[in-house]
């Protein structure tokens, strides 16, 4: 059992997000088996919205043991989908400007540059700096 990637622009779901008891089983023909899926986002886990598929599927047979044959496959799947939102205003807004910060790369710093320019041009403006030379009076 596992869960696969959805194509789009939702987050895939980590490995080890997800668990599954009992991981793997054998069935006879008729029978059934309750498996438990456990969820568990760390606390690190970046905001955003998640998908994937569970999926269960056949163990292929072993067809080097004698007397088996290939066989057709079959699965069953599930789509999932949750969201990882931030628990306070606070983490909202820390987890925005840290997007933003690495979403932007080095392109921050020239906007950081250019701001800081623009600042002491605006300061040259406002104040003027005049520089003379005084003569000794006679």
């Amino acid at each position: 059992m596992a869960a696969a990637a959805v194509a789009g622009d939702r987050l895939a779901i980590p490995n080890g997000w997800l668990s599954f008891e009992p991981a793997s089983f054998d069935l006879d023909p008729g029978e059934t088996q309750a498996v438990e899926v456990s969820l568990t986002i760390p606390s690190s886990a970046p905001l955003g919205d998640y998908e994937g598929i569970l999926t269960a599927r056949l163990a292929a047979p072993d067809t080097e043991a004698p007397g088996t044959a290939a066989q057709v496959g079959a699965g069953a799947g599930a789509r999932l989908g949750f969201e990882v939102a931030a628990p306070t205003l606070a983490h909202a807004l820390v987890a925005n400007l840290t997007a933003v910060w690495a979403n932007l790369g080095g392109w921050l710093y020239v906007a950081l540059a250019v701001l800081a320019a623009a600042g002491l041009v605006a300061l040259a403006r406002r104040f003027s700096i005049r520089i003379e030379r005084r003569t000794p009076d006679a």
